[in-house]
């Protein structure tokens, strides 16, 4: 069998906190991401993940809400 609506909107719940999270501690500067392409030197990429989470987390919200109306519309 797999999983229910209301087993994912807990998922996509927890993903949504853990994501506002990691936002909130780069945007303290708490956090900061570098990557090295090639042989070129260390960069900072941290605009670059928060660009990603902050996509990611307005995903999740979007899919959160269709969960939502989906189990008050009554599916499972």
């Amino acid at each position: 069998m797999g999983t229910s609506l209301v087993e994912r909107l807990t998922e996509c719940v927890g993903q949504i906190e853990e994501l506002s999270q990691r936002i909130s501690r780069i945007q303290a500067g708490e956090i900061h991401h570098q990557a090295r392409f090639g042989d070129g030197p260390w960069e900072d990429v941290t605009a670059i993940v928060l660009a990603h989470y902050e996509r990611l987390l307005e995903d999740y919200k979007y899919f959160a809400e269709d969960l939502r109306r989906r189990i008050d519309k009554g599916e499972s």
